[in-house]
């Protein structure tokens, strides 16, 4: 994704650079700070998806999961739906829609973009929604929810022997709904495969929608006066994924 990151970078240097009576950047607030928060969470989804992986091999033997693995994979599912949120204030605050409070959010911001009053219409975002509303999105959010208000996740640890030898590492099972009352395990979801399947999913997602704002959103946007302008800082010279 480090392609798009510098262009949108390039774009928010040369189009958005607006000046508040004070002098700073009003672009760094509303752009920048939330765009880098982005890059940083989704770096922490790719490290705790290694550290996933790392983790399956190196089981040979059937037992609990240890305590450090299901802190990773909880860990995992924070920072893959902050980055999503991340995404959405981007979209907040770049489109400036009317989503204030707690409904700052990817939600929010998704469902605004969305709705009947809109006059943002891009294919996009149907897609994005139909995901969050029934598709990986959602089952992403259910884990995550989980593991915020609930506790610990609930996950089955089992493992396959031949002939003295591991013959398939399923060490890992994530509940098919985390949220319902009885957890079943029907559906055989593999932390590992999961993962990274959602990680596949997500750099998909943030590609589509920062490829929006580079190419149809900030092309409208200009400096209030080109005398306002403020040089980047920088280490915002530098942002790179």
């Amino acid at each position: 994704m480090k392609e798009q990151w510098n262009r949108l970078a390039k774009k928010i240097e040369g189009k958005s650079a607006f000046v508040n009576d004070y002098g700073s950047s009003i672009a760094y607030e509303e752009v920048w700070h939330p765009l880098s928060t982005l890059q940083y969470k989704h770096t922490a989804v790719g490290y705790f998806l290694h550290r996933i992986f790392d983790f399956y091999g190196k089981v040979t033997s059937f037992g609990e999961l240890p305590e450090p693995f299901v802190v990773d994979l909880e860990c995992f599912f924070y920072f893959a739906w902050g980055t999503l949120d991340s995404v959405g204030i981007l979209l907040i605050n770049s489109l400036k829609l009317d989503v204030e409070g707690r409904h700052r959010s990817f939600f929010g911001a998704i469902d605004n973009l969305c709705g009947k009053n809109t006059d943002i219409r891009d294919p996009v975002f149907a897609k994005v929604h139909t995901e969050l509303l029934q598709g990986w999105i959602d089952q992403l959010g259910k884990y995550r929810e989980y593991v915020t208000h609930e506790g610990l996740l609930m996950t089955q640890a089992a493992l396959e022997w031949q002939q003295g030898r591991p013959l398939k590492h399923q060490v890992c099972l994530l509940p098919d709904d985390p949220l319902a009352k009885v957890l079943t395990y029907k559906k055989q979801i593999e932390a590992k495969d999961y993962a990274e399947d959602s990680m596949i999913n997500l750099t998909g997602c943030i590609r589509d929608l920062l490829s929006f704002l580079v190419d149809k959103a900030f092309s409208r946007l200009v400096p209030r006066h080109s005398s306002e302008r403020v040089p980047m800082r920088e280490q915002e010279k530098h942002f790179v994924c």
